[in-house]
């Protein structure tokens, strides 16, 4: 739902841990176990990435989302939910894990999301310039609806 990775333990709720637990028949309990930090959690991801087809967010990514949300999005959409939900639906469908907003690039010792960062500044202004607001026909926060609707 979140389109990330937990980082530890309580990033899940318990009702979703029990019932996948009970879904794959070991015990709640073994979630608290588990190692959020070693080698096999780096394996696990990786495996997951793999059988999903998607494959991690290089620091190139960032630089062409960050372009992408200047030019095509910040224009037309002002708000910080709505084009954070756009950066989600473009990784989603390049295939793209989204960048962690702020965390350590752990694989090239960069900063993730760095190209992100102050690419939707507050209170931004700007005239349209081109391509539907994702998701596309919601009010912006006077009232006016842009894209299909």
């Amino acid at each position: 739902m979140e389109a990330r990775f937990p980082e530890d333990a309580g990033d899940i709720p318990v009702p979703a841990v029990s019932y996948v637990a009970q879904q794959v028949r070991v015990p709640a309990e073994e979630w608290a176990a588990y190692d959020w930090s070693g080698r096999a959690i780096k394996r696990h991801r990786m495996e997951i990435r793999g059988a999903f087809g998607f494959r991690e967010c290089t620091e190139e990514d960032q630089a062409q989302l960050a372009e992408w949300l200047e030019v095509e999005l910040c224009g037309v959409e002002l708000n910080r939910d709505r084009l954070a939900e756009a950066v989600v639906a473009r990784c989603r469908n390049d295939r793209l894990e989204p960048p962690a907003p702020g965390s350590p690039d752990r694989r090239a010792g960069g900063q993730g999301g760095q190209h992100l960062r102050g690419t939707v500044p507050r209170g931004h202004r700007g005239p349209a310039v081109g391509g539907d607001p994702v998701p596309a026909g919601r009010p912006d926060r006077r009232g006016r609806r842009h894209g299909r609707g």
